[in-house]
């Protein structure tokens, strides 16, 4: 007898590069990763085999009837209203693209991560915006806080304006984050985000050996850091407040020393510490955690 089924409506089909594609359910995000047939026969119920349709079933990316993914949606909102807290938080993630090429970067470094470059467009960032201040107003949240990101969000300096923009206008206060690479920040460009009230993290690992062991400028071996650290002396010129953002990484670790006494010297604000994102299990996994850890204590 042959089972009726459906794409859910929840059903993504993202294309990662030439001929590969993540099939996913946006509700469960198990990614099954497939190429350009095999998405035509997932769309069109063809040529598939019964093990490949029990795991799209298993994954949600096909539904018996249209009643599976209501019912999917009102677990969803049982699930986050038991276990999460209201959302104050809110990551825009402005591009996928950037001018460095870091090479710990888990974008970079993912084989499954989209090569097609984009941008998030003016009604993707409205929408999200007017969701997140009807969500404020309905939890009687008077400020919310926006992070800024990319790949390098100033690579899409258009959507930030219109982000602010939409901030000044409201009624909700918005706190603004902008996490940049700071290869890009002019003089003009930092009394923008100054006026703005726009709060700075600039990425940078200390001294210029550890920054330029990792951050580099796309399709070259050129280290960023004095470039970065003319930016940090033009806000410093500017008498802009902004923060800091490391990534800890094996190599850190091991110039943790330096690492402080260069801190201690060159920035009195905030300091933002990432660890070290590992694409697929390592045994060093938890050794590497427990060093990060301790780091952080006596950083503090």
């Amino acid at each position: 007898r042959k089972i009726s089924k459906m794409l859910s409506r929840h059903t993504k089909f993202i294309e990662l590069s030439l001929d590969k594609y993540a099939v996913f359910n946006n509700l469960l995000m198990d990614i099954l990763i497939v190429n350009s047939n095999e998405k035509d026969n997932i769309i069109h119920e063809k040529n598939l085999s019964k093990k490949e349709i029990k795991n799209l079933y298993k994954i949600g990316v096909y539904i018996k009837n249209s009643s599976k993914d209501a019912e999917a949606e009102e677990k969803l909102k049982e699930i986050y209203n038991q276990n999460c807290g209201i959302v104050d938080v809110l990551y825009l993630i402005l591009t996928n693209n950037c001018n460095l090429r870091c090479s710990y970067c888990f974008l970079e470094n993912n084989a499954n991560c989209p090569s097609i470059r984009n941008n998030m467009s003016e009604n993707i960032a409205i929408c999200a915006l007017k969701k997140y201040e009807i969500h404020l107003k309905n939890h009687n949240i008077s400020e919310g806080t926006l992070l800024l990101y990319g790949g390098e969000p100033l690579l899409n300096r258009k959507i930030l304006k219109v982000i602010v923009e939409f901030c000044n206008k409201s009624k909700i206060k918005f706190n603004i984050n902008l996490i940049t690479n700071g290869t890009l920040l002019s003089d003009e460009l930092i009394q923008y985000l100054k006026i703005n009230n726009v709060k700075i993290s600039i990425s940078i690992d200390g001294p210029k050996e550890v920054t330029n062991k990792n951050r580099k400028y796309r399709n070259s071996q050129i280290g960023v850091y004095d470039d970065v650290i003319k930016t940090i002396n033009k806000l410093q010129k500017n008498r802009v407040d902004f923060g800091l953002s490391l990534v800890i990484t094996d190599y850190f670790l091991e110039h943790q020393n330096e690492i402080l006494e260069w801190i201690l010297k060159n920035h009195r604000g905030p300091i933002f510490y990432n660890l070290f994102h590992f694409d697929k299990y390592n045994s060093g996994m938890l050794d590497f955690s427990h060093r990060s850890a301790n780091f952080i204590i006596d950083s503090y």
